[in-house]
């Protein structure tokens, strides 16, 4: 995860979710510099992830590929 001040992207690649305290903790830091580890690796969901996880909102389909 390249933080945006370093030049990282708005990807879905690039981004996680975390909370005020861990974000906080890792303002502009590389992860390995403010010893932290991801849950999960960052991916690109697929149309049918989506769906299979909530209903996907008609403002969000923009987001995904192959959808309208």
């Amino acid at each position: 995860i390249l933080p945006k001040s370093r030049g990282g992207l708005n990807t879905w690649t690039n981004l996680i979710t975390s909370c005020v305290k861990c974000n906080s903790k890792k303002g502009s830091m590389l992860l390995k510099e403010c010893n932290m580890t991801l849950h999960k690796k960052p991916f690109v969901p697929s149309y049918s992830y989506f769906l299979s996880k909530s209903e996907l909102k008609d403002d969000w389909k923009v987001y995904f590929k192959g959808t309208k």
